[in-house]
């Protein structure tokens, strides 16, 4: 008798469980009047599932290989062992979200342009030809207008600005300085000034590496696929070719999936296309997963998680073509941001946001991971942490070609405002990443960042490899940075900072430099504006040196003499040892150009791969025919044994 009530009372639940679990089918060729509860009888249109609100462990699915354009909004919260979910079902490609109308019935506006009407909003992000994105116009069509006097934030003089156009209500595009790109709108143009409402609390910078373009204006039009919207009418420059010819695009709907203050909500296996702004936004709203799901062809930003998404995931999803921020979350913690392919982001200067705009990765977030993702081509920094970064790790990521538009950044980048000695560690541990082919900096930590990790890191072929402004208690170990053509190393204090701390007991051991045969490269480069020892800053030491010539100058530093006075010296690696006691215990090794094999393995599993001919590697074990690298790291390779320059000890 025990037994059957036992029986009764699961079957009881399992019953009450699935009458609580419904799942909801949406289909193109559906109709909304159906149950949308059976794939047979699917709902059609985003209205009808924006007016639902389902209950925990409810299920809505899209047809696979079906399309809408418009907003899902999701109006009710499911429970950390019932999430709402949002997915496909089906087969065939994945169900597509999408802001994309078509542009049709055009007009020829004269001088190869040709426009076409369209209510979209205000500002227009996107237009798409063929399924490629093309570029607002600008003028001029490349680099920048060089201004030479600034007379406020909201003033400027630029001489080679002609009159031939009145700009006025256009937007200029300045870069102020070297870690941004403002847009300013244009309220008055009279011969060479401009008076503009300024986008940045940033005075621009006079120098030849600043300069400005103008944007969103007709005036801009002059090759294939640039265009402009003037709330009415897309105006679209295709010379002597014919629109009809081709198929046109313009985003039409701001935010694709909005999640407003909901939690406990899944998106996967979701296709998102030609959002305006944003095309998954999430606000307040915890224990939110996307996964498995790709975004393409963003206006702004891809994803962006706001004001508190506590315990988000961001797991296997592809994200390109991406005008703005790939990933961006505020202030938040444990996330985890994992396995994601990102490529493209914010290559276009002028249609990301000012400041962090153009970043594949931003986090405001305690406790994160962000792991296993590949990350290729960024206008600025390929993944950034900033304020609050404790207890967070960033490990076997790929990161290549960042920092194409703002140089001040890095593939890896921390910044900080707190000056507060973070306790030992509940830094960020940044381990086994491979960053390639960046155009500034591999990591830099920035601000007052202090306790940071960083080991077993790949740098390579990029312009710099590690920058540290007043570095604390940061250890740097067992890194492999190879050719990089500016420096390797570098530290500083900057002495305009507002809060006068000096870099103080970071540690540098056991790494593996590469010098490159660049005139302008160097080993280590410390600065400091503050003091007349470079000896507070830490210690370098059983670390191994490969530098193409005895003579190689591989150490640069500046600092104040006993005098206030600047005093700068540069020094081989040999009186780097004698002079200042830094490397005592470091081997240094001379090489010649085509001694060394670099190779390097981004995956998760181990990589075999066939050698040129037999090598050693640095600790002299020989390799006839192959070699096996472990997950995330690299190896260099030399075709002679080693034979240390010297091992200059001094007791």
């Amino acid at each position: 008798m025990v037994k059957r009530i036992y029986i009764i009372l699961v079957l009881s639940w399992f019953v009450t469980y699935v009458s609580f679990a419904t799942t909801y089918y949406v289909s193109a060729t559906g109709d909304d009047s159906n149950s949308g509860t059976s794939s047979k009888r699917p709902w059609k249109t985003l209205g009808k599932v924006n007016s639902l609100s389902p209950l925990p462990g409810d299920r809505i699915l899209f047809k696979r290989g079906d399309v809408w354009i418009g907003t899902v909004k999701v109006n009710s919260s499911g429970t950390e062992n019932k999430p709402i979910v949002f997915g496909a079902y089906g087969s065939g490609e994945k169900p597509v979200i999408s802001g994309l109308v078509p542009l049709s019935q055009w007009e020829c506006a004269g001088d190869g342009i040709y426009k076409s009407g369209v209510l979209c909003n205000k500002e227009v992000n996107l237009l798409v030809i063929n399924d490629r994105s093309h570029y607002v116009g600008r003028y001029p069509n490349d680099g920048y207008i060089k201004y030479e006097k600034v007379d406020s934030l909201n003033s400027l003089y630029a001489p080679k600005l002609t009159s031939d156009f009145d700009w006025n209500g256009s937007e200029m595009v300045l870069k102020n300085n070297n870690w941004t790109i403002s847009r300013n709108q244009i309220i008055n143009h009279s011969n060479s000034r401009i008076d503009y409402m300024a986008g940045t609390h940033y005075i621009p910078r006079l120098g030849d590496d600043y300069g400005f373009f103008i944007q969103r204006s007709i005036h801009t039009l002059d090759r294939f696929g640039e265009w402009y919207y003037d709330g009415s009418h897309m105006f679209v420059f295709f010379g002597t070719n014919e629109p009809y010819d081709y198929h046109v695009q313009t985003s039409s709907v701001d935010t694709l999936m909005n999640i407003n203050n909901q939690h406990n909500i899944v998106i996967e296996n979701l296709l998102f296309r030609g959002s305006d702004k944003l095309s998954v936004f999430c606000r307040k709203s915890d224990n939110f997963i996307i996964r498995s799901c790709d975004i393409e062809l963003s206006g702004t930003d891809a994803i962006r998680l706001q004001e508190s998404c506590r315990n988000a995931i961001i797991q296997d999803n592809k994200i390109i073509q991406t005008n703005g921020l790939a990933i961006e979350v505020g202030r938040t913690e444990n996330v985890k941001i994992i396995g994601n392919v990102i490529n493209n982001t914010g290559l276009n200067p002028g249609m990301g946001r000012p400041g962090s705009g153009y970043q594949a990765i931003s986090l405001f977030s305690k406790n994160a991971e962000v792991s296993e993702n590949v990350i290729d081509s960024a206008g600025y920094n390929g993944i950034s942490f900033y304020i609050d970064y404790t207890g967070s790790s960033v490990k076997n990521n790929l990161i290549k070609h960042t920092n194409q538009l703002i140089t001040d950044g890095s593939a890896i980048y921390m910044w900080e405002v707190n000056s507060q000695i973070i306790s030992d560690n509940s830094g960020i541990d940044i381990t086994n990443n491979i960053i390639l082919n960046c155009g500034s900096n591999g990591i830099y930590s920035d601000g007052y960042v202090n306790n940071v990790r960083m080991k077993s890191n790949t740098i390579a072929f990029g312009a710099k490899g590690i920058h540290m402004n007043q570095p604390r208690y940061n250890i740097i170990e067992d890194n492999i940075l190879y050719k990089n053509s500016n420096r390797a190393i570098s530290m500083q204090n900057l002495a305009e900072a507002q809060i006068l701390i000096n870099a103080s007991k970071n540690t540098i051991r056991e790494n593996l430099f590469v010098g490159n045969s660049n005139t302008g490269d160097k080993i280590f480069q410390l600065a400091d504006g503050k003091s007349d020892s470079i000896l507070s800053f830490g210690e370098s030491e059983s670390n191994l040196i490969f530098i193409p010539s005895p003579d190689y100058i591989g150490v640069e530093y500046s600092i104040k003499d006993h005098s206030n006075l600047p005093l700068r010296e540069s020094l081989t690696i040999h009186e780097w040892k004698d002079k200042h006691e830094f490397d005592r215990h470091s081997k240094t090794v001379v090489y010649e150009a085509d001694d060394l094999f670099f190779e390097y393995n981004a995956s998760n599993k181990k990589k075999r791969i066939q050698l040129p001919f037999p090598m050693f590697d640095v600790e002299g074990k020989s390799y006839k025919n192959t070699i096996t690298i472990e997950p995330y790291t690299s190896v260099v390779l030399l075709k002679n044994k080693m034979k240390a320059y010297d091992n200059h000890n001094i007791k």
